[in-house]
């Protein structure tokens, strides 16, 4: 009874090992994670008006709140994860009208560009 239990709880271990592995082999960002993702996520939406903080590659409550409004303004599912959906909004063709829109020759303005 006691080694079947041990059992169970080192294939949940396991099974969890591996989801965490393909979310980080997917690219996934999120609160905690650092380096050069990061820093493309915050100079994109830094790009895109989203996000006013310093591009220093941690992801943490500036940058949290900037993603949850990127995904919410798109029509994302706002969880604060920049998984593969989010990636893509970010660095996709769907965004060439919010980068148009930052052009001082841009028939929008500031508040039509989300």
């Amino acid at each position: 009874m006691k080694r079947n239990m041990l059992r169970r709880a080192a294939a949940a271990l396991l099974l969890l090992t591996l989801a965490f592995s393909c979310v980080q082999a997917q690219g996934a960002v999120a609160w905690g994670s650092r380096g050069n993702d990061v820093s493309r996520v915050q100079s994109k939406l830094k790009q895109y008006g989203y996000y006013s903080g310093a591009v220093d590659g941690i992801f943490g409550q500036a940058t949290y709140d900037a993603v949850i409004w990127f995904q919410k303004k798109n029509s994302l599912k706002a969880d604060g994860v920049v998984g593969s959906a989010t990636a893509a909004a970010l660095v996709g063709p769907s965004n060439f009208r919010h980068s148009l829109s930052y052009s001082s020759r841009s028939p929008y303005s500031r508040r039509e560009r989300y």
